[in-house]
């Protein structure tokens, strides 16, 4: 399984006593749970049920085990309470699986009673209706448990958030009660000055043979030795705060003091799947964490920076802070001076992120929260910039993609991973009751 595999409570229901079928509950609960245990899920193996006590009893061990989700097979008729009673002991996303086998067990009948109490009870829910073998119903499970992996691993998640929003960024704002009330997440506020302390804390020794070891690996190298030597010092500084403070992402306002001096601070970090960005953009460093657990990987973050109209492309860059896996190869990598302050240490090459390409941009919008996504194919960028440029062929004219995302509000960070992941991104929207945009470019 590619990034966190999921931890999943599986449960079996069965109501009996009617005829419908309930002793080939167990033997069916067995079936699925070597399907699940095949596809590499975290699996806490419930019951058979054949009550709502045995349900809620199920459900107070999945809860303790800290589950992601709830893997129901429905092995015949089972009344809608069996899974209000689950829910009510452990609040998870239902995935419902209706084990379309015998007509007699009439497993289709009660999946509208149950989903329409969850929907009335404001519970999540996704519905499928297959055999074990049935790869629409596979295909939906591993998009629903991945989201509600998202959903479960944000909630309590700290982070850090130091020296908060750049003077001349309005629209980078962030409401710290939104995010905590929409995503569970903790802000940890973090004033720019204990930044300075920590880094000067740091052993120069250790500096040392961090730079030592870096630099020689590069394609390129050109810049000054201190300059090295500091960019190294800083980066040792914010990783023994994520430490401290026991961070899953980290947030640093770069603007107007440090600029290129952190960004190999923020590349190396990203290299560890700490969501860190500059710019103090609280919803990036979130969003670039959350890939780290669906991928395993690193994530690209860049601005629209430059379209290319008779390529039907869009050129996507930061000014030189990606992760340094990201290159394809170390020797892909220069190490420079800033383009915007002549000093620092930029980190520069052509990201490597073949195929297909999910970018995803997340916003305050005062009382909600907007998650805008796109979809595009990656290409050979021609653009020359240097940074960290990444260039994505969308379907449409790529003209209109500005005001389009002008209307959805999305910002100016797009953080980026390989592969489609646009349907667990709109689950994740749904469960956690963002606003939900897939931007597409208008046909020409």
């Amino acid at each position: 399984m590619v990034g966190t595999a999921p931890k999943i409570g599986y449960i079996s229901m069965a109501l009996p006593g009617y005829f419908l079928g309930d002793e080939m509950c167990a033997d069916k609960h067995r079936e699925g749970l070597a399907v699940l245990q095949k596809l590499g899920y975290d699996i806490v193996n419930g019951p058979s049920a054949l009550s709502p006590e045995a349900c809620r009893a199920a459900g107070e061990t999945f809860a303790k085990e800290n589950v992601d989700c709830l893997v129901v097979l429905l092995a015949t008729f089972v009344a809608d309470y069996f899974v209000t009673e689950l829910v009510k002991a452990c609040d998870r996303p239902v995935f419902l699986w209706a084990l379309d086998r015998e007509v007699t067990c009439i497993t289709m009948v009660c999946t509208p009673l149950i989903s329409a109490s969850m929907k009335t009870l404001g519970k999540d829910i996704c519905v499928v209706s297959g055999e074990f073998d049935d790869t629409y119903c596979i295909e939906q499970l591993q998009h629903y448990t991945k989201a509600a992996m998202l959903k479960n691993k944000l909630h309590g998640a700290r982070i850090g958030y130091s020296g908060h929003k750049p003077e001349i960024m309005y629209s980078m704002a962030a409401n710290e009660y939104l995010l905590d009330q929409k995503l569970g997440v903790t802000v940890v506020n973090m004033p720019i000055e204990d930044f300075y302390a920590e880094a000067e804390k740091q052993d120069p020794a250790k500096i040392q043979e961090k730079w030592d070891a870096l630099h020689p690996c590069c394609g390129c190298v050109d810049v000054r030795n201190e300059d090295g030597l500091l960019s190294m010092r800083y980066y040792l500084a914010a990783r023994s705060q994520v430490e401290q403070k026991k961070l899953v992402a980290y947030s640093l306002n770069c603007f107007p003091n440090l600029k290129a001096k952190i960004c190999l601070g923020i590349s190396l970090l990203n290299d560890e799947c700490i969501g860190a960005c500059c710019e103090g953009d609280l919803h990036a460093s979130i969003l670039m964490t959350m890939v780290g657990w669906l991928t395993g990987k690193a994530a690209f973050n860049g601005d629209f920076l430059q379209m290319n109209a008779k390529e039907s492309a869009i050129m996507f860059s930061h000014c030189g802070a990606g992760a340094t896996s990201l290159a394809g190869c170390c020797k892909n990598i220069s190490l420079k001076r800033s383009i915007e302050t002549n000093d620092g240490l930029s980190v520069f090459y052509e990201t490597y992120m073949p195929g297909t390409v999910t970018l995803v941009n997340l916003m305050n919008g005062g009382d909600h929260l907007r998650l805008s996504v796109m979809r595009g194919e990656s290409i050979k960028d021609n653009s020359g910039y240097e940074g960290n440029p990444l260039a994505l062929r969308f379907d449409g004219d790529v003209r209109t993609l500005p005001d389009v995302l002008a209307q959805c509000g999305a910002g100016h960070h797009w953080i980026g991973m390989s592969g489609d992941w646009v349907e667990e991104l709109r689950l994740f929207a749904r469960m956690t009751g963002l606003q939900y945009t897939f931007v597409e470019a208008k046909q020409k």
